[in-house]
């Protein structure tokens, strides 16, 4: 299918928190979808039936398996979660020899070019995927990458206290201050970016993008919160460089019931840290039809969750 084309069969592995709303947003752009499960009965609820939308029951591991279910395909979105986002080599390697145009790898999150972000160990996988996509893309003129940098979840993460705040037991853990502005985007704001890069393939070819639909702060959160529900907060304070020391020395240790949590204190370094770029400067908003949000917007996304 030439990449000029208005209307692509895309193939979605990982249809989840964020692969859902990507999945929607493709369809009511008009593309044809094909959802990767790893069983034949998996119907993923919240998708409508119809005849842009196929299942293909694959095995992650094969590259065989993968390249059957993606031949025919114009892009392959990969939103893998976290504990599989170092297990995309097979898909890529399936998506160049089923003659795929565009893969947008499982990204999605903080800046990882940023060289503080990138030396951080809860990136190593994305770290090598990227370097994978650089080599391939190298070797196969006829494929290429775009990956999405779009901070933290916003409503994802105001959801489930990812932010550091707790809407419903109105507490709050504070890093730095609370005051560091850092990017973030709705699960919907990112599927908006992945239909944008296939309405723009040649502007979105083999390189980052980057988009948020607004920048924000704790502090800030906490005060919409209030205005919508008046209630005593409890606070505790974090310094994001004394997780990440001790966190590297949990690695050390090699005490495995206590990597998820040090894993998780990367991340707040990621997000909160000075140096790691997690306020961005410049984006692709435009270009791929992702609009800031209003004061108002910011404050429903809030609203939903309290």
């Amino acid at each position: 299918m030439s990449s000029t084309s208005s209307s692509k069969r895309i193939a979605v592995a990982g249809v989840g928190s964020l692969g859902l709303p990507v999945v929607l947003a493709l369809l009511e752009a008009g593309h044809a979808v094909t959802i990767l499960t790893r069983s034949a009965s998996t119907k993923k609820e919240g998708i409508p039936a119809g005849a842009n939308v196929e299942y293909a029951a694959v095995d992650y591991t094969s590259v065989e398996s993968l390249k059957k279910a993606l031949e025919g395909h114009y892009g392959v979105v990969s939103t893998l979660t976290t504990t599989s986002v170092g297990a995309q080599a097979p898909l890529i390697e399936a998506s160049v020899q089923a003659g795929v145009s565009r893969f947008i790898p499982s990204e999605f999150g903080s800046d990882t070019t940023n060289p503080k972000a990138k030396a951080l160990p809860v990136y190593g996988a994305k770290i090598a995927t990227q370097e994978k996509i650089e080599e391939v893309a190298a070797k196969n003129p006829g494929w290429s990458y775009t990956a999405v940098i779009n901070g933290a979840f916003f409503d994802w993460g105001v959801k489930f206290g990812f932010l550091g705040v707790d809407l419903k037991k109105h507490t709050a853990t504070l890093y730095n201050g609370g005051d560091r502005r850092f990017s973030t985007t709705t699960l919907a704001g990112v599927a908006k970016a992945v239909v944008g890069i296939f309405s723009h393939p040649e502007e979105t070819k083999n390189r980052e993008i980057r988009v948020h639909e607004t920048v924000i702060t704790q502090k800030k959160i906490i005060d919409i919160a209030k205005r919508l529900d008046p209630a005593e907060w409890t606070y505790k304070a974090a310094d994001t460089e004394e997780l990440k020391n001790q966190s590297f020395e949990v690695l050390k240790s090699g005490k495995v019931e206590e990597i998820p949590g040090a894993m998780i204190n990367f991340l707040a370094s990621a997000i909160w840290g000075e140096g790691y770029g997690s306020e961005f400067v410049e984006t692709e908003n435009d270009l791929l039809g992702v609009p800031l949000l209003d004061e108002a917007e910011v404050e429903k996304v809030i609203a939903q969750y309290i």
